[in-house]
């Protein structure tokens, strides 16, 4: 009889939207102003100039990918499994100079792998963390002004 694996996926995304919220009471904090949203948006319009959207999916395309493999060990059967979370980090600008906005989506980043790093083990939800081999910056000019989007993942590992 096979059983269905239990899974931390759910537990991932929700610790991710903790981890990266900015502390109002710090307007230091590297991630100030910065909006973070549970998943896909339904208006744009609604962003703000900076905003990251942690497994935002598309009909096409999962915002999380959990794979498990079998591990070997002494007693029972463990599982580990990697948690392939889709992020995508806005930021805008009513100014069309792009330099800046590279600047500011690259801090943002930094900022990311260091609270990453701060918290290699979360407890129910991973062991580990990292960023994914890839990512993509789209840099885009309008008559409105300028936006780079910058597509990545942050990989979360854990034995189950």
């Amino acid at each position: 009889m096979k059983t269905r694996l239990p899974s931390r996926a759910h537990l991932v995304v929700d610790a991710l939207v903790a981890l990266l919220t900015p502390d109002p009471e710090h307007p230091g904090d590297e991630l100030a102003g910065l909006q973070v949203i549970d998943g896909p948006v339904l208006n744009e319009s609604n962003l703000a100039n900076d905003a990251l959207l942690i497994a935002p999916g598309t009909p096409d395309e999962p915002g999380l990918v959990a794979n498990m493999v079998p591990t070997t060990s002494l007693g029972r059967q463990t599982y580990l499994e990697r948690c392939e979370v889709t992020m995508v980090l806005s930021c805008y600008s009513g100014d069309t100079a792009m330099s800046p906005l590279r600047a500011r989506a690259a801090a943002i980043l930094g900022a990311i792998k260091t609270r990453a790093e701060s918290q290699q083990s979360n407890g129910d939800a991973w062991e580990r963390i990292y960023f994914g081999s890839q990512g993509a910056w789209f840099p885009v000019q309008t008559d409105t002004g300028a936006v780079v989007t910058v597509g990545f993942t942050l990989v979360t590992e854990a034995t189950i």
